[in-house]
């Protein structure tokens, strides 16, 4: 995805925990814990990032954590 660091940065702020990879981009670790319903809101919220562009806030921000 374009900008994923800055999307990385934005799902933090947003207090979903996801990885980056440099070739690769975001990475989601789900665990038998995680539920359907939180992978689809993780999702929904990269959905909804990169239609707001709520990302170009974030240009050349990391995540924090």
């Amino acid at each position: 995805m374009p900008d994923f660091q800055a999307v990385h940065a934005e799902l933090a702020a947003r207090e979903i925990i996801c990885d980056t990879r440099p070739d690769a981009g975001i990475r989601f670790g789900p665990h038998f814990f995680t539920t359907d319903d939180e992978l689809r809101f993780a999702v929904d919220q990269v959905s909804e990032i990169l239609a707001s562009g709520a990302h170009r806030a974030r240009a050349g921000a990391t995540a924090g954590y």
